[in-house]
């Protein structure tokens, strides 16, 4: 278990306890999960699911129906397993992990319950997730089987359909050691009138699931006889295939998960939203969208996935030979059939390690055997010998970490990365590069500090929160404490590279004055973490606002007028832009000409597209009272344990245009910076701002600090020319407004 630092001691204890009950190994049956469940109300019988079975590709086709879903507008629960960095990551909505106050707050109800009964680790987590989808209301929940079907802790759903991807020879010492008794197990998910989808099988396992389904009165579909696949395109961020669906076209559909076999799994996945069809509404333009969009909607991870791309590091969950096998076609599909590869490999017991060599073999310049940290790991010894027996070229390399430098440090020219083997192996990779990152940001962020400190003043408003004084003594003037309080330029010329010059010439009434004011700051002075451009690149195109969108097109500014600046002024302006569709700046690069610059600027563009297609005027909730606000927010901030602290930005009609949180605090406060409040507001152009934070102890009077906070706010608003309309605290169904206190 990869544990992290926002886990509060009592809740790292909780997961320690349930992570502690794999020892026990794996028991199947229904018995203890039916009875955990009921001690909390069956809340498996208070949603909707789609349930999905199989030996590969399972995850995959939970994420592309999950995704399509969120295309159609609905609210999804996601479970699947196992996770790859954080237990969170098993249970999703929409896309986002459940909180870790939630987690904790079930951990330590359930606990007793989970021991005191007797659960395996994989049955007290299904009983989590299934309790997190029913308590927020989940439209449906995409559910993945942890191993088998008949007797998984999963299988106590009454799914609308079930999906079984493929058979193949895994977990044999559980389900058995022929695919025909395999395929028996994995059909036991298969339900009474309840459609189920099954994925390319041996001919001569089709009479297994057909005994079954005839046993339940189910309604049997196998792809091979309703659904087509036509492979047309492959790079290493998408897959591009058309479809026929029961004589429908879907025509050039992109895939955003990489390999022909992911044609096989949205073959899977499409039989399975063709029976829900008419209940939710989906048209293909949701499929394509979903399909398109799978990685960013759900969080899928570690299927042949990039983590790094000049030169080319990727991971792969593939952890048998089938996977292997997979894995291999897809190298050698994009990078030629040649000896070009250096793999780190690490895996589990009671897999077939020789059989995944045989596999990898003819694409391996070198093998780097490592042993993930987990008690079901192989020593790297071992595997090092399978890939010697496959006569490939092995180092022992130790830890996962030490294997990916050593492959990194003596991969040649033209030669890829890829780390692979179990779950555990990709977690650590992915650990490895998250703290590649984590490096390489705070280098970058005590060189911009450094700068920041020794160019500039601090003004009185921005000294009692940052912790330093103004050299001069004196107060800035309105201007200075904007650029301050958001790190905004006064009055850049360019945001271009050195060969690009300002539009007009500096006039002469600034050439007296300093270097640093007459060039004034531009976007590339801000910190790397507040540059649109490195904004996009780290967090996605969606976080970014329209006019950091804009500004990364437009690049340069003009005399007064820098380039944010100027995009604001255009985003006011003009609102009938084009809708286009969205393309990953990854996938972009890839096309030849146009390369990382022109891939950041056409993803920027395309993500501007996406976002013209705006809500009709009227539509925008309205607050014309304390009581609005309270009701329109309110409701996500009743049942947080911690304080956070949100804005709603408002137009000159009073018109909600966006809200954000901008700070989060622990369970007894929330430090509010007023730069963080106001950031947005300007780049948005807000005519006005209202503050809004909980109080998780369900008492709604304000603290000193929040009236403090308040008149901070107030008149930071007055200068920036922002009102700051009122200060809300949250309490449970409670609100105090500090506008009718007369704090505002």
């Amino acid at each position: 278990m990869a544990t992290t630092d926002e886990y509060s001691p009592e809740l790292r204890a909780a997961l320690e306890r349930l992570f502690s009950l794999q020892t026990f190994g794996i028991k199947l049956g229904l018995g203890p999960v039916t009875e955990l469940l009921g001690e909390f109300g069956n809340p498996h019988y208070q949603f909707p699911s789609i349930h999905v079975a199989g030996t590969n590709g399972k995850g995959s086709v939970c994420a592309l129906v999950a995704s399509v879903l969120q295309s159609a507008g609905l609210r999804v629960g996601l479970y699947s397993s196992p996770h790859l960095v954080r237990f969170q990551e098993r249970m999703k909505i929409n896309g986002v992990p459940i909180g870790v106050a939630e987690l904790a707050n079930y951990s330590a109800q359930m606990m007793p319950q989970i021991e005191r009964i007797g659960c395996t680790f994989f049955e007290g987590t299904t009983a989590m997730a299934f309790r997190h989808f029913a308590d927020h209301n989940v439209d449906v929940a995409v559910v993945e089987t942890g191993m088998g079907g008949r007797l998984d802790a999963t299988n106590i759903l009454a799914p609308l359909a079930t999906a079984i991807t493929s058979i193949a020879l895994d977990h044999t010492k559980h389900l058995g050691e022929t695919l025909e008794q395999i395929a028996a197990e994995k059909a036991g998910i298969i339900k009474t009138e309840t459609p189920a989808v099954i994925g390319r099988v041996a001919p001569r396992l089709r009479g297994v699931f057909q005994q079954r389904a005839t046993q339940v009165a189910a309604p049997l579909l196998f792809v091979d006889d309703f659904c087509r696949g036509l492979f047309h395109d492959l790079t290493f961020n998408h897959t591009l295939a058309s479809f026929l669906v029961n004589g429908r076209e879907l025509s050039r559909v992109r895939i955003g998960l990489v390999g022909r076999h992911q044609i096989e799994n949205a073959r899977v996945a499409l039989g399975v939203i063709e029976q829900l069809k008419e209940r939710f509404g989906i048209d293909d333009r949701m499929i394509q969208n979903g399909f398109a969009n799978v990685a960013a909607n759900t969080g899928i991870r570690g299927r042949f996935e990039s983590i790094r791309e000049m030169p080319r590091t990727l991971i792969d969950v593939a952890h048998n030979p089938d996977g292997a096998a997979v894995l291999a076609d897809t190298i050698s599909t994009l990078n030629g059939n040649q000896r070009k590869v250096r793999f780190v490999l690490g895996a589990v017991q009671e897999k077939d390690v020789a059989g995944v060599m045989n596999a990898l073999k003819p694409l391996a310049a070198h093998l780097y055997a490592v042993r993930a940290n987990s008690h079901r790991s192989l020593p790297a010894d071992e595997i090092a010998h399978h890939a010697e027996a496959a006569q490939i070229p092995t180092t022992i390399a130790g830890t996962v970490a030490q294997g990916i430098e050593l492959a990194e440090t003596e991969r040649t020219e033209h030669e890829i990365v890829v780390i692979c083997g179990s779950f555990y192996v990709v977690a650590e990779a992915i650990e490895w590069q998250e703290e590649q990152e984590k490096q390489t940001r705070e280098q970058t962020d005590q060189s911009s500090r450094k700068h920041f400190t020794e160019s500039a003043a601090i003004s009185p408003l921005v000294k009692e929160q940052a912790g330093a004084s103004n050299d001069s003594g004196q107060d800035l003037n309105a201007d200075e404490l904007l650029e301050q309080l958001l790190s905004l330029p006064k009055n850049p010329l360019t945001n271009g590279p050195p060969d690009e010059q300002p539009t007009e010439a500096p006039t002469e009434q600034s050439t007296g004055e300093s270097t640093a004011a007459q060039k004034g700051l531009t976007v590339k002075d801000w910190q790397p973490s507040e540059q649109p451009r490195e904004r996009l690149m780290n967090l996605g195109a969606r976080a970014l606002s329209d006019a950091e969108l804009l500004a990364i097109l437009l690049r340069t500014g003009r005399q007064g007028e820098d380039v944010l600046q100027m995009s604001r002024r255009l985003v006011n302006a003009f609102t009938n832009l084009t809708e286009l569709s969205r393309r990953d700046f990854r996938e972009l690069q890839n096309i030849t000409g146009i390369g990382p610059t022109k891939a950041v600027t056409l993803a920027a563009a395309f993500e501007l597209g996406r976002r013209v297609k705006s809500a009709a005027f009227t539509s925008r909730p309205t607050i014309t009272s304390p009581a609005d606000a309270a009701g329109f927010i309110g409701p996500r901030l009743r049942d947080l344990q911690k304080e956070q602290f949100h804005v709603l930005l408002l137009n000159t009609a009073n018109q909600v245009i966006r809200t954000e949180m901008v700070s989060e605090g622990n369970l007894n406060s929330s430090i509010v910076h007023p730069r963080e409040v106001f950031r947005t507001a300007i780049i948005e152009s807000a005519a006005a701002i209202i503050g809004v934070h909980n109080h998780p102890s369900g008492n709604p009077t304000p603290s000193r600090e929040d009236i403090n906070i308040t008149r901070q706010l107030v008149e930071a608003g007055k200068i920036i020319g922002i009102t700051f309309h009122d200060h809300l605290i949250i309490a449970g169904d409670e609100y105090v407004s500090l506008a009718e206190k007369g704090y505002v």
